[in-house]
């Protein structure tokens, strides 16, 4: 077993396309970062405003993921540039048990109708890797 401290995220990721959803958040934040340090090409979707909050170096785009024209967009135009090797990170959701029980509607919309318009926008792109 190696004691290297080498990145174990994958192989090789050096010039391939990623998608985050959820970017500005503290797990989306820190994988844009480990992911820019392997050599991905990184797209980052959250709905706050500013890029004070992301890392620098990626490109953000502030998508919603309950508005599905749009991220259907957005995912179509990675998979233009990224092909289907293009890898999605679905990190975008609301994970706060307080926030959920002040409106639970809410909440469901975006964890569950969410995680459904991620998979569709992908599966119409034909993109093969959501994780």
């Amino acid at each position: 077993m190696s004691n290297s401290t080498e990145n174990h995220l994958s192989p090789d990721l050096s010039g391939k396309w990623v998608l985050i959803t959820g970017v500005g958040g503290f797990l989306g934040r820190a994988l844009a970062t480990q992911l820019q340090m392997a050599g991905a090409r990184v797209v980052g979707l959250d709905i706050l405003l500013g890029s004070a909050a992301f890392p620098s170096g990626i490109q953000y785009c502030p998508v919603d993921i309950l508005n599905f024209d749009l991220l259907c967009q957005t995912v179509a135009e990675l998979s233009a540039v990224g092909g289907r090797e293009a890898i999605v990170f679905h990190l975008a959701g609301q994970a706060h048990v307080g926030k959920c029980r002040e409106n639970p509607s809410k909440a469901f919309a975006l964890n569950v109708t969410g995680t459904f318009n991620i998979l569709e926008s992908c599966r119409r792109a034909d993109l093969k890797r959501v994780i």
